[in-house]
C-alpha cells in the first residue's frame, strides 16, 4: 500500500460521495427526513437530511476497495457504523442525550476490545477508560461543530488530510489511507453543503467524522522527541473543533444555562456576528465611497490598533473591516484549522528544538482568540 492506494481512495471517496449526496437529498424529501427551522438553528426553511449516510457510504466504498483492513481499523469502522444508526434514529425520531451517550460509550468499547487504545498508558484498565473518553468526546465536539454551513465537513476534511500526511511521514499506510478517504468523502459532500446547504449532514454524518478522526487519532503514531508533544500533534490537528467546545462549555456555564442545551453561541455563530456588526459599522463611519485599496489600508491600521482595545474595537471584530461576510467566516475558521495543522507537521518534522514552542505559541493563541470572542454579545441566546 502506497501513494497510489491513499490517491485511489481519496478520489472514489470525493467522486462516490459527490454524485450519492443528490440522491440521499431526493430520499430524505420523499420521507420527509428534514431538518426544520427553530429558534436554536440558522437555517430558515425545512433541508433534507441523510448526508451523513452519503460521507458514510463513500467513504466505505473507497476504503474497502484500497485498505487491506487490520485489527484497529475493523474497531473504527464497528464503532463507527454503531454512533452513525444513532445519529439517524437521533435526526429522525430524537433520543434522550443520557441514552445517545451511552450509545456512543458502547461504539467505543467496542473499538478498544478490538484494538483501538491509546499507547502511552501502561495499565491496560486506564487505557481502555481513557480512549473511551477520548472518543465520546470528540465524536460530540464534532457534533456541536455542526452548526453552520460548511464547517463540519470542512474542518473534517482538513483534520482527516493532516492525519493522513503525518501517517505517511510515520510510515503506517493503513491510516493515511483511511484518512485521505475520509477527506474525500467530507469534501464530496461540502459541495452540495457550502456556501449555500441543499442538504445537512445530521447527527449521523457529524458523529460519524468525530468517532473516525478521535479513532484514527488513537490509531496513528505521531512521534516527536516526548510523550507530552507526540499527544499534542492530533490535539493541534482537532484543535478547532476541542476550541469551540471549550469555549461553549465555559461561557453556558459562567452563563448558568445547561452545557447539553442547543443554542446560537459556537465560535463560529460569535465571529459571524462580529463579522457582521464590523462591516455594519465601517460602512455607517466611512461610507461606501472609500476604494477598496483605501479600505485595505485602513482595516490592518485599524486591526492593530484594536489589539489593545474593547468593546466596539476589539481586535475580532477589525478583521472583518475587509469585507467579509457570513460566509466568509466559515473559511477564516478553516484557515484556522489549516495553520493548526501546520503546526502539527512542524512539531514532527523540525524537532525537538521547536516542539515545545510550537505548542506553547498555539495554545496562546487559541486562547486570545477564546478570550475576544467570549466578549462578543449573543442576542438570541435566552437564559
Amino acid at each position: 500500500m502506497g501513494r497510489t492506494e491513499a490517491l485511489g481512495a481519496f478520489f472514489l471517496a470525493l467522486a462516490f460521495t459527490f454524485f450519492i449526496t443528490p440522491a440521499t437529498a431526493f430520499i430524505a424529501k420523499k420521507i420527509n427526513f428534514l431538518d426544520r427551522p427553530s429558534s436554536k438553528k440558522v437555517h430558515a426553511q425545512a433541508t433534507p437530511l441523510l448526508g451523513g449516510l452519503a460521507i458514510y457510504f463513500g467513504f466505505i466504498f473507497a476504503a474497502s476497495l484500497t485498505v487491506h483492513a487490520d485489527n484497529a481499523l475493523i474497531g473504527m469502522l464497528i464503532g463507527g457504523t454503531v454512533v452513525m444508526v444513532i445519529g439517524i434514529v437521533d435526526d429522525k425520531f430524537g433520543m434522550l442525550p443520557r441514552i445517545k451517550l451511552l450509545g456512543q460509550f458502547i461504539a467505543a468499547l467496542t473499538a478498544v476490545l478490538i484494538g483501538v487504545k491509546v499507547v502511552f498508558i501502561k495499565t491496560p484498565s486506564l487505557s481502555v477508560v481513557f480512549t473511551c473518553f477520548w472518543l465520546v468526546a470528540m465524536t460530540n465536539a464534532f457534533n456541536l461543530l455542526d452548526n453552520i454551513n460548511g464547517l463540519c465537513a470542512g474542518v473534517g476534511a482538513i483534520s482527516a488530510f493532516f492525519f493522513g500526511v503525518l501517517a505517511f511521514i510515520n510510515g503506517n499506510m493503513v491510516i493515511a489511507i483511511t484518512s485521505f478517504a475520509l477527506m474525500g468523502a467530507c469534501l464530496g459532500f461540502l459541495w452540495h453543503n457550502f456556501p449555500k446547504a441543499n442538504i445537512f449532514m445530521g447527527d449521523a454524518g457529524s458523529l460519524f467524522l468525530g468517532y473516525m478522526l478521535a479513532s484514527i487519532a488513537v490509531a496513528g503514531s505521531w512521534k516527536t522527541s516526548s510523550v507530552t508533544t507526540s499527544l499534542a500533534i492530533p490535539v493541534l490537528i482537532l484543535g478547532y473543533p476541542i476550541f469551540d467546545v471549550t469555549l461553549v462549555t465555559i461561557m453556558r456555564l459562567v452563563e448558568g444555562r445547561p452545557i447539553s442545551k442547543g443554542g446560537k453561541d459556537h465560535s463560529s455563530h460569535r465571529f459571524a456576528i462580529a463579522i457582521m456588526e464590523s462591516i455594519r459599522g465601517s460602512r455607517s463611519r466611512k461610507g461606501r465611497s472609500a476604494g477598496r485599496y483605501e479600505a485595505l489600508g485602513s482595516a490592518v491600521v485599524e486591526f492593530m490598533k484594536g489589539l489593545k482595545k474593547k468593546g466596539e474595537d476589539r481586535a475580532i471584530n477589525r478583521i472583518a473591516v475587509l469585507g467579509f461576510k457570513k460566509k466568509r467566516a466559515v473559511l477564516i475558521l478553516f484557515s484556522m484549522s489549516f495553520i493548526l495543522g501546520i503546526a502539527a507537521i512542524g512539531m514532527t518534522v523540525l524537532g525537538k528544538y521547536f516542539d515545545w514552542s510550537i505548542m506553547i505559541v498555539s495554545l496562546f493563541l487559541l486562547v486570545l482568540f477564546g478570550i475576544r470572542l467570549s466578549k462578543i454579545h449573543v442576542a438570541s441566546i435566552k437564559k
